[in-house]
């Protein structure tokens, strides 16, 4: 960081550029200055503060979307459905973990399959409870 502003910086910016900061009857020895270690540390503060904002709201916005009556709603009304994939990923983001696709991922044949037979079954057992009554 010194030696971008001793290369970019000419004495007379830095003396504009603290001079706002400082008021302008400040006193600076700018071969000190030159001469001086300065340790910086760089802070990923407005993207951290929004990630931090993000993550705290991801519950409360997860669980606003679980809701069937807003689903039901969202589909009847608006003709329109929640990408529970882009929460998900919304999820991964807000906590930086960078490797959704590795455990998000496509169903298998088999697993497509054995689905199927599942929702069959349930379909199933929901007839033979009406037609038992």
């Amino acid at each position: 960081m010194d030696g971008l502003v001793f290369e970019y910086f000419s004495d007379a910016e830095i003396f504009a550029i603290l001079g706002e900061e400082q008021g302008k009857d400040f006193e600076l020895d700018l071969q000190a200055y030159h001469d001086s270690v300065i340790e910086y540390e760089t802070l990923a503060g407005a993207s951290l503060a929004a990630k931090r904002t993000m993550s705290q709201s991801m519950t409360l916005i997860s669980q606003i979307f679980e809701n069937p009556t807003i689903q039901e709603n969202l589909a009847d009304i608006n003709e329109e459905y929640i990408d529970f994939k882009r929460i998900l990923k919304m999820w991964m983001e807000s906590s930086e973990w960078k490797d959704f696709n590795d455990i998000v991922k496509p169903m298998t044949q088999q697993m497509k399959d054995k689905r199927q037979q599942k929702s069959q079954a349930h379909s199933s057992n929901q007839n033979w409870q009406l037609n038992s009554r």
